[in-house]
Order: structure tokens, then C-alpha cells, then sequence
């Protein structure tokens, strides 16, 4: 059994929906424009029409050479790349061998620094740390020493240039 609430809801749904649809079309005559009439045409209408059929035959010629145009381009660039293709097919490269890239040595920062020599005074350096003269005769370039007058005697190692 349908309640009175439902059957009032369906009643409303059903009129909306068939308020909305379109009315049907009208079955009446086709209007259409009327064919010219050739027989009453003037000498500028039928000069007008061999015109425009001229105009209409020179556009048609005109897209028919830019599609023989285009074609032919195409073709010519289709060749090209057959050409290119077949070039690389037919050029042999010999492997070649190449050494591995050796890593670059980094930079080390020597542990102890170099003492600068003193101009004019030959077998003296400047201490680095305490910038104090030291005298290095007959040490050879490159030994590390300790400056004797320095109180930091066992951290203050330097090189001899």
C-alpha cells in the first residue's frame, strides 16, 4: 500500500517531468529558396559566374601544386634519411680502449708547516709559530727540527725550506 505522502511525491515528479520535454515538431511544408531562373540572367550575372567559376578553378589548382609541393619535399627528406641510415649502417668504427680515469690526489695540508728564510742571513729561518730567528746550518731542506728557544717544544715542529 502507498502512504498519501509518497503518492503526492510521485504525482509532483511526474507532472515536472512531463512539463519538461520539448513539444514535437510541427508537420508542415519545407520552405526551400526558390531556383534561379536561368533563362532571365543578364549578361553581367552570367560574366559574374564565369568569374567566380575561373577564381574557384585557380584555387583548386593552386592547393593542388602546394600538395604536390609538400609531397615531393616529404620524398626528398624521407630519401635523406634512408641515406643517413644506411651510411651508419655501413660505417664500422673500430672499438677503441681507453684507460680508466685515475682519481685526482687530494691535497693534503702537510701536518707541519714550512719556516720562511731570513733574506740576507743564509742558515736562518723564521720559526713559524713563534716567529723568533732559528739557526739551521747544515740541516739539510726538508728535515723537521723544533726551534730549542721555544717553551712549547714538543707541539712546534716545523720543516726547513
Amino acid at each position: 500500500m502507498i502512504s498519501f505522502k509518497h503518492f503526492v511525491t510521485f504525482t509532483a515528479t511526474a507532472l515536472i517531468a512531463v512539463s519538461c520535454t520539448p513539444y514535437p515538431p510541427e508537420a508542415g511544408p519545407v520552405l526551400t529558396a526558390p531556383a534561379p531562373d536561368l533563362s532571365r540572367t543578364t549578361e553581367a550575372q552570367k560574366t559574374a559566374a564565369a568569374q567566380a567559376e575561373a577564381r574557384a578553378k585557380a584555387r583548386a589548382a593552386a592547393r593542388k601544386k602546394a600538395a604536390d609541393k609538400k609531397r615531393r619535399e616529404n620524398a626528398r627528406r624521407a630519401r635523406e634519411r634512408k641515406n643517413e641510415i644506411a651510411k651508419k649502417k655501413t660505417k664500422f668504427e673500430a672499438p677503441t680502449y681507453r684507460e680508466p680515469e685515475k682519481p685526482k690526489p687530494k691535497k693534503v695540508k702537510p701536518k707541519y708547516p714550512t719556516a720562511r728564510p731570513i733574506p740576507g742571513k743564509a742558515g736562518f729561518v723564521f720559526n713559524p709559530y713563534t716567529y723568533d730567528q732559528v739557526d739551521v746550518r747544515g740541516v739539510p731542506g726538508g728535515s723537521l727540527v723544533i726551534d730549542p728557544n721555544d717553551p712549547n717544544k714538543s707541539t712546534h715542529k716545523f720543516r726547513v725550506p
